[in-house]
């Protein structure tokens, strides 16, 4: 009887895999043919198809994030020479009401 179980359990798992993968497809074909639908019922009525004019909306945003590329609309910065790079030493600034007291922030009372 035990063999019976596992041979069973086999075949329904078996089952339901090919089910899951036979729906998948499904839906895969469902998707291609409602987007040839949209593109084909665009271009009777002499439009671009929605894929081609995302596409190219995409492709537009994405040139801001190539190498030397600019925001839609705008020039590309010039490129200058690197030796034009100032080098400057970083150094703590204070606060001028601290420095006369270092313990005057301690003094402040905690605000709720």
């Amino acid at each position: 009887m035990n063999e019976l179980a596992s041979v069973l359990r086999g075949l329904l798992k078996l089952a339901l895999l090919v089910l899951t993968f036979v729906l998948g497809m499904a839906f895969l074909f469902v998707a291609i043919a409602v987007v040839a639908v949209s593109a084909l019922w665009s271009l009777l009525r002499g439009r671009k198809p929605a894929i081609y004019t995302t596409y190219t909306q995409f492709r537009q945003a994405s040139q801001a994030f190539r190498q030397g590329g600019a925001w839609p609309g705008q020039r590309p910065p010039p490129v200058g020479d690197p030796a034009d790079v100032v080098d400057v030493q970083a150094h703590e600034v204070s606060d001028p009401a601290t420095k006369a007291d270092p313990r005057a922030i301690e003094r402040d009372p905690p605000t709720p």
